[in-house]
């Protein structure tokens, strides 16, 4: 172990993801580029999330690649601005020693910036 600290803000212990890997049923990725694939297959091996993920994320979250819509169109072509916050606020740290409320405001935290600088975006164009 590595830069054990023991506080009362942080934990002594890391968890670290060994070996992960994706298990994709051919038939259903008919019509998806490989970035979506890759996208889908980053958010659902670094974050564990559950099996209801898909139905309470957001339209254009990548979570919904897989849902009910046979418009192909419709679909997400990449992660959106509040996926890519979630992956950034939860491995931002060197170390994932953070408790469960840390790790959190993070996230929380980077999805506020993403969407200040998304707002900001807009509103120079």
């Amino acid at each position: 172990m590595r830069n054990a600290q023991a506080t009362r803000t942080s934990e002594n212990t890391r968890q670290d993801i060994p070996l992960s890997f994706a298990v994709m049923d051919i038939a259903k990725t008919e019509g998806k580029s490989l970035r979506q694939l890759a996208d889908m297959a980053a958010m659902h091996l670094l974050l564990d999330l559950s099996q209801e993920a898909e139905s309470v994320a957001s339209p254009d979250s990548i979570l919904t690649l897989f849902g009910a819509t046979s418009d192909t169109a419709a679909l997400p072509k990449r992660m959106s601005v509040m996926d890519k916050s979630m992956l950034t606020g939860t491995y931002k740290f060197r170390n994932n020693a953070l408790k469960a409320g840390q790790q959190r405001g993070m996230i929380a935290k980077e999805i506020k910036e993403a969407e200040e600088k998304a707002i900001a975006a807009d509103g120079s164009r």
